[in-house]
């Protein structure tokens, strides 16, 4: 029983799953998407393969204000949403779905004693290349401790 439960603490805690989806898909559940973002946010390389895939998730949207992928990383290397890279682990709420929008708050823990919490706000596309894709409209940072 006991190696049982610290394997299920395991996998919470250090987010050990390998979804290797790094697209958008309809067979995707918001809470799936949110996964594989913060995985993603999690592994992230010298190469910057984590953070291209959570660009690949960003709505078109939002695109316009995104701007490339390289501004892209540049704004999320900003403080607030520093933490989320490269992250110890993070504890996610339940998803709340109505229609074709959902959130789901996350709170993340980086190094450093260093602790966020966001709110991933998703829709699901119509009418574009990725309909029936839930992508990501933007994070919100609720609140962030540890930064200097």
């Amino acid at each position: 029983m006991k190696s049982i439960f610290s394997a299920i603490f395991s996998l919470i805690m250090n987010r050990e799953f390998s979804h290797g989806i790094t697209q958008p898909s309809p067979e995707l559940e918001p809470d799936q998407v949110v996964e594989i973002l913060l995985e993603a946010f999690q592994n992230n390389d010298d190469a910057n393969s984590g953070l291209q895939t959570v660009y690949r998730f960003v709505s078109p949207n939002i695109r316009p204000y995104t701007g490339s992928f390289d501004q892209f990383v540049q704004f999320l290397r900003r403080a607030s949403y520093s933490i989320l890279i490269n992250h110890r682990y993070a504890e996610v709420s339940p998803v709340q779905v109505r229609n074709n929008a959902a959130n789901q708050r996350v709170v993340v823990y980086g190094d450093k004693a260093q602790m966020a919490v966001y709110t991933f706000i998703l829709s699901r596309q119509k009418g574009n290349q990725y309909d029936g894709c839930w992508m990501t409209e933007f994070v919100s940072v609720d609140w962030v401790a540890g930064l200097n």
